[in-house]
């Protein structure tokens, strides 16, 4: 993008899309950890495998909540809002 300004709420809304359809198919297929139970079990059996190592499940994305890390300073209309003039 050169000599154009960034439209932050169209980027925000595109994150917030993609965040939903993030936790559908997270939702759906059961999280990474039953992805990887459920490849270890087809490819080294139930005999080889004591499910012990995908049971340590470390949260990636939940923590990342975009509305949780914003602070009041991101919310006020009392300052001029200098990210809406960014140019790349």
């Amino acid at each position: 993008v050169v000599n154009q300004t960034i439209d932050l709420d169209g980027l925000f809304n595109d994150f917030n899309h993609i965040e939903s359809k993030y936790i559908d198919l997270k939702e759906r297929f059961g999280g990474i950890s039953k992805q990887i139970e459920s490849f270890i079990l087809s490819n080294l059996g139930q005999s080889s495998y004591n499910g012990t190592s995908v049971n340590h499940e470390t949260s990636s994305c939940d923590d990342c909540n975009l509305q949780d890390n914003l602070d009041d300073s991101d919310l006020s209309d009392d300052e001029p809002d200098v990210k809406k003039n960014i140019r790349k």
